[in-house]
């Protein structure tokens, strides 16, 4: 018995010698060295790159995603630390290739909802309905009224605003029918976007009228129908930024 185990033992360390053994790492050759220098180089130089560049560690925010692709112009679509108007970094996501207004890239991303997205949900403030085959944003009130959402930048500032909005008419849509002329109040049939508060700043609005032939004067597009002279009026706060379209009179 004590013999069996002792030749145990003594294959167990055999085993584990001839492992070791095997395991030894060979001596690099030349070529090989140069390459895991060049590795290890590569790899000090995006560190130090990242230390130096702003936006790439929350210690050292950027002012705008503008700034980092001219800091550094190989920079790709991604998140980034941003410094707000607290001096506090906040993580958001820069757009380098869209091209908008004339500006190639350096946009950053206040808000994606793709509703063709199942996944995606509106923000808060507003009512996913499936309608059409497809889900929309919807006010979050049954009847006249509004609801609102906001969008929130950290704090960072920013001088020119980008994106895309796709409309679909639910009902009738009376574009600035009314008399209503505040901001703060229902003045338009679509969708509206603002900054700031007290006073609120109008930026662009998408109008969604009934169809150009619509008996009501202020439901049709100012520009649609030519039997009102003066055409529609637009609240003088939205003057020329904004967008009409028209739908189906059925």
């Amino acid at each position: 018995m004590e013999i069996r185990v002792l030749a145990s033992a003594v294959l167990l360390v055999v085993c584990i010698v001839v492992c070791a053994c095997q395991e030894k790492e060979q001596p690099l050759t030349t070529s090989q060295l140069r390459r895991e220098l060049n590795r290890a180089m590569h790899a000090m130089v995006v560190t130090v790159f990242e230390m130096f560049t702003p936006g790439y560690t929350p210690s050292h925010p950027a002012s705008s995603c503008e700034e980092i692709l001219q800091l550094a112009p190989q920079s790709t679509s991604g998140l980034y630390w941003l410094r707000g108007t607290d001096n506090r970094p906040s993580q958001m996501y820069c757009d380098m290739e869209r091209s908008c207004k004339g500006v190639a890239g350096g946009w950053m991303r206040v808000a994606s909802i793709d509703m063709t997205d199942t996944s995606s949900t509106c923000p808060s403030g507003l009512r996913a309905t499936f309608t059409f085959v497809v889900n929309v944003c919807t006010r979050n009130i049954d009847g006249s009224g509004c609801s609102s959402a906001m969008l929130p930048v950290q704090g960072v500032e920013y001088s020119q605003v980008c994106g895309k909005i796709i409309g679909y008419q639910f009902g009738s849509t009376d574009a600035f029918e009314g008399s209503v002329r505040d901001i703060d109040a229902t003045y338009v049939d679509g969708i509206s976007l603002t900054y700031g508060s007290n006073p609120r700043n109008h930026i662009w609005t998408f109008v969604a009228a009934l169809h150009e032939h619509h008996s009501q004067k202020d439901s049709v597009c100012p520009c649609t129908d030519t039997r009102w002279n003066p055409p529609p009026v637009v609240p003088s706060f939205i003057g020329n930024d904004y967008f009409c379209d028209t739908g189906s009179e059925n």
